[in-house]
């Protein structure tokens, strides 16, 4: 997670907080809060893949699975 993504995050729970009596700003607010989290998830998983080391059979072609003749 980038530092800026950990900001935007806690800007805007704090918004949150701040217009807690607001019912259209929680509403916006939690809609950017869920977007901003997965996107965080995703570059998460795409780190962690991109750390995983290179497997050759990977990139194998792979056969259909039936029994060759």
């Amino acid at each position: 997670m980038t530092f800026m993504a950990l900001e935007e995050i806690d800007g805007l729970k704090s918004l949150m907080d701040e217009y807690s009596e607001d019912k259209d700003m929680l509403d916006m607010t939690s809609e950017e809060l869920g977007k901003v989290m997965e996107e965080e998830r995703r570059l998460q998983m795409s780190l962690l893949k991109s750390l995983l080391p290179k497997d050759d059979a990977d990139e194998r072609v792979q056969g259909s699975g039936g029994e060759s003749r």
